[in-house]
């Protein structure tokens, strides 16, 4: 018999059919949402909806964990970042006198790049985002003024790259390519221009940055790994230290005080792939280590 006259033949035979409600006004309870067929839609399950979903967002698609396969590994197997709320660190001597052993992660902007493997860093806390109107409402020229001497000397943690020139002698070869790599990354702004004219710079244009203080070394520089996003959209975060050792322009910094966070197989992993390729640095004849290439100009030698 036909499909229609067979539902309502039988009223014993079960149906798997959903019912139809019947029509209910936005007046037949305080609490209902829309007038629709079935049962209203209450504001508590539109909060509790709310708060689930922003939550499962916040929890999974947020963290950087999901893109494992395109993120870089925060040091000390965390993704959390600590950056003070009010407290600001205009150098790297305030910020061993809070922090002397390290392990806090701060938050702020690249302002310039003074060699290949050195920066400087504005720290920016939590609340000066919302709180600070003279840093909100200033012009980039402006904030440029703001930053100059109130900045981090920032040390790359984990790798040690090419040397510019000492004295009378030349630049290591990949020392300039280096040193621009940093810029488009962390200074993109900056790039045309610094590189064309081989010049250092002031900025506040710079990336937003999280830096993964390791410790600090003789020169009073903080040491640490500077985490950045290449998309800013997107929460693909990447380690410029592993970045310059998978193009070649870095070595693994294997001296005696090295300190590497956690990483030391992530970072080896991208030397022995730059290795295997022969890109930059590897692909010389007769490559010099950065540390033997200072100390032969800093005596003298050739």
């Amino acid at each position: 018999m036909p499909k229609e006259e067979y539902r309502g033949s039988n009223e014993s035979t079960p149906c798997f059919c959903a019912p139809t409600l019947p029509m209910r006004t936005s007046t037949d309870s305080k609490y209902a949402f829309a007038t629709a067929p079935g049962r209203p839609v209450s504001l508590v399950t539109i909060f509790a909806t709310s708060t689930i979903t922003a939550f499962f967002f916040q929890s999974f698609i947020c963290r950087p964990s999901i893109f494992k396969y395109f993120s870089h590994r925060f040091p000390y197997k965390s993704s959390s970042m600590n950056n003070t709320l009010f407290a600001q660190y205009k150098s790297a001597e305030a910020l061993k006198v809070a922090h002397k052993g390290g392990g806090v992660v701060l938050t702020g902007i690249v302002t310039s790049v003074g060699d290949a493997d050195g920066l400087r860093f504005y720290h920016i806390p939590s609340a000066h985002r919302i709180l600070n109107l003279k840093w909100i409402t200033s012009t980039q020229e402006e904030r440029a003024k703001l930053v100059r001497g109130n900045t981090i000397s920032v040390r790359l943690g984990g790798i040690d790259a090419p040397e510019f020139k000492h004295g009378a002698g030349r630049d290591q070869p990949f020392a300039l390519d280096a040193w621009k790599f940093l810029v488009r990354e962390l200074v993109p702004s900056e790039y045309d221009a610094a590189s064309k004219a081989k010049k250092r710079f002031v900025t506040a244009d710079g990336r937003r940055v999280r830096v993964h203080v390791l410790g600090y070394d003789q020169y009073s520089r903080v040491l640490g790994y500077v985490m950045y996003k290449p998309w800013p959209a997107l929460p693909i975060w990447r380690n410029v230290s592993i970045e310059m050792l998978k193009e070649g322009l870095a070595e693994v910094y294997r001296q005696g005080n090295a300190k590497y966070g956690g990483l030391d197989e992530e970072l080896d992993a991208a030397e022995t792939e730059a290795k295997r390729k022969k890109v930059g640095i590897w692909g010389q004849k007769k490559y010099i280590r950065p540390s033997e290439y200072k100390n032969q100009h800093k005596n003298g030698t050739r």
